[in-house]
């Protein structure tokens, strides 16, 4: 009635009246606010379409029968609920999502807002769907390899824990809530989700937790209260990516999926309220507090590509941070082997990481990678916030660089170096006059020439 009045055209009517029929059933597939007053009449049943969304307004009780809402691994089209009201309620609950297949099926990544019972998930193509969970503990263990598990047909997914999911077949598959969660998607609170430690003597292996987006919505990852990357999963690229609150702007998907690896003494994640979105698009504009990056703060990101797929790594240098691996700031490199290229830094004692932040005083880190087949792949610099030079073999080469290697890890022969004037411990670039001089090593080795031009505080240059 209110949309009506306020049209431009259909305002000009002198009568407006309410259609007389009940509702029994209400489809989205746009946009409906409901302001602090107007609800939907009677009770019907209420089902978000793909591009449907609702918002729901103040507190007066708004009573649903089935609610259903459809979503899937996509930026631009899942349903959206964003509840600023306490009293939405509903008969039932369901979410419906599409799982996609190809010849090398896709796996999902869902974290739901209620608990559901793995028997009582159904889906339209009689397909066979696989659900597994990560064992974390099992990770802090033995290591990275070999830590997903089966979820039994008798088990109940938790609300809030992340789960990874295949089918057998494209289909839309629908996951009730019980009956005493099904509220739990209405909430129009912060929601606050445990992590757990797991101790680990390899710190990388430490506090790996599998949580997610449990809003019917978008998410931008700004306005959680946790500081630490996340590492997400992107179904089309086949490959895991870290992303910090403080460099990158992300929105999570509807139900998304992702890992975080919990920093001493941070024992929840949570996620407030303003962070919901009917949309993927980021916009800080009427952000009352942007969260202002460190001081001293220089970020470089390199990817790798082999014309298909595309990962990146991303080194920091931050005078306030430690070389030593720290959840806080650092992402350990989750590896995917499905077909795309993985990259990496490299730590002195072989820990691979995504985001590598520190204070670098070396001046130099090194690279690496696992490809997936023989071939030719590219080198390039996405963001430099000082001058940065790649190495082959010791040798400086310009980026985007492209080469060829057979398949296999390849640890090492790629590194960066930083010029001087940044907070590393390079002092000054070499004078051109010793660039071209052969270096030796201690032990009066020649090694590779032209030698890096730079000088490093408390090192000297030995010509013959």
């Amino acid at each position: 009635m209110v949309s009506y009045k306020l049209h431009e055209y259909w305002s000009q009517y002198q009568v407006i009246e309410a259609n007389p029929n009940r509702v029994e059933r209400l489809s989205l597939a746009s946009d409906l606010v409901l302001t602090s007053n107007a609800r939907i009449p009677d009770t019907p049943d209420v089902t978000i379409a793909y591009n449907g969304h609702l918002t729901v307004n103040g507190d007066n009780a708004q009573p649903i029968g089935a609610f259903v809402i459809n979503n899937q691994d996509n930026a631009t089209t899942s349903g959206v609920l964003i509840s600023h009201c306490e009293n939405i309620t509903s008969t039932s609950t369901a979410v419906r999502y599409y799982l996609d297949y190809s010849s090398n099926p896709y796996w999902y990544y869902l974290c739901l807002p209620f608990d559901v019972r793995v028997e009582d998930i159904t889906n339209t193509a009689n397909a066979a769907i696989v659900i597994r969970e990560y064992d974390a503990a099992g990770r802090a263990d033995h290591g990275p390899s070999g830590n997903w598990v089966d979820v039994a047909p008798d088990a109940t997914l938790q609300a809030g824990h992340g789960y990874i999911m295949t089918a057998s077949a494209a289909t839309y598959a629908t996951f009730p809530a019980t009956a005493e969660t099904r509220q739990a998607i209405f909430t129009p609170a912060a929601v606050t989700t445990p992590l757990d430690a797991h101790a680990s003597v390899q710190p990388t292996d430490a506090g790996w937790n599998l949580v997610g987006n449990v809003y019917p919505a978008y998410y931008d990852i700004y306005y959680m209260d946790y500081t630490a990357p996340i590492t997400v999963w992107s179904t089309g690229n086949r490959s895991y990516t870290a992303y910090s609150v403080a460099d990158d702007n992300l929105a999570l998907l509807p139900f998304q999926a992702f890992f975080v690896q919990r920093p001493e003494n941070v024992d929840v994640l949570t996620l407030n309220p303003a962070g919901r979105q009917t949309s993927s698009v980021i916009d800080h504009s009427a952000a009352s507090v942007r969260r202002a990056p460190a001081a001293g703060r220089s970020v470089v990101n390199l990817t790798l590509s082999d014309g298909q797929f595309t990962d990146r790594t991303r080194v920091v240098i931050n005078a306030a941070a430690s070389d030593d691996f720290d959840a806080a700031t650092d992402a350990t490199k989750m590896m995917s082997y499905e077909g795309a290229p993985q990259f990496y830094s490299l730590l002195a004692d072989d820990s691979q990481l995504a985001i590598n932040e520190g204070q670098q005083q070396s001046g130099l880190v090194d690279l690496g990678m696992y490809l997936p087949a023989d071939g030719t792949y590219t080198i390039d610099l996405t963001r430099a916030d000082i001058d940065v030079q790649l190495l082959d073999d010791g040798q400086i080469v310009q980026m985007p660089y492209t080469f060829s290697a057979p398949a296999g890890t390849l640890d090492r022969r790629f590194s960066i170096v930083f010029a001087s004037g940044t907070v590393t411990g390079i002092d000054q670039a070499l004078p051109a006059t010793l660039q071209a001089l052969p270096s030796y090593d201690l032990q009066g080795r020649r090694v590779k020439s032209p030698a890096v031009p730079f000088l490093r505080k408390g090192s000297i240059v030995i010509s013959k």
